[in-house]
């Protein structure tokens, strides 16, 4: 959630409006709204990432490999978004396989209200990612549990540790499009 307040490689919240890489680019982006999640809101979303160029212009080709990300709020909408056959009585549902899902129950922790729901749009699918996840030495678990260790036997108590070294840090901010859900649909 501080992907909509701290600052990005560009000088910018890495969600932001009128995103520039660089002072000449021309043609900055928007990656951010706070709209709740919705089948309309998606569908801007969608248009907004196919349809970003790189700062000559060009097109950036996205949708590779697109990864809707929501809360378990809005877990059923993004269900019949993504899977449903038909919609409205009876209509093609033309954003069937548009993404895949990603269902993050953490993300709630970020809010007051359960109704302010956030929602990502990611495209996975690039050789960079839009966050950089970086580890110099996995977790490893250890476990204090044998029930004749001296520890046990006097506290009577299990120990548990997990111990590992990684980062996370934000990527492409292109690759991207973010919402808070705060506002009405």
């Amino acid at each position: 959630m501080k992907g909509f307040t701290e600052k990005d490689y560009t000088d910018s919240a890495f969600f932001s409006e009128n995103k520039k890489r660089t002072k000449d680019d021309k043609a900055p982006f928007t990656n951010v709204t706070n709209k709740k999640f919705s089948a309309a809101n998606y569908k801007k979303a969608l248009a907004n990432m196919k349809l970003r160029k790189n700062s000559e212009g060009r097109s950036l080709g996205l949708g590779a490999n697109l990864v809707l990300v929501v809360t378990p709020h809005d877990e059923e909408e993004a269900r019949k978004i993504l899977h449903a056959e038909l919609i409205n009585q009876g209509e093609t549902n033309v954003l069937k396989g548009s993404a895949e899902l990603m269902v993050f129950s953490q993300l709630t922790s970020f809010t007051k209200n359960v109704d302010d729901a956030p929602w990502f749009l990611l495209d996975l699918g690039q050789p960079v990612g839009p966050f950089v996840y970086q580890y110099v030495r996995k977790a490893d678990i250890t476990a204090s549990d044998d029930p004749k260790s001296e520890h046990v036997i006097m506290r009577h108590v299990f120990l548990y540790q997990a111990y590992g070294v990684y980062n996370i840090g934000y990527g492409m901010s292109d690759f991207a499009y973010g919402s808070t859900g705060t506002a009405a649909a």
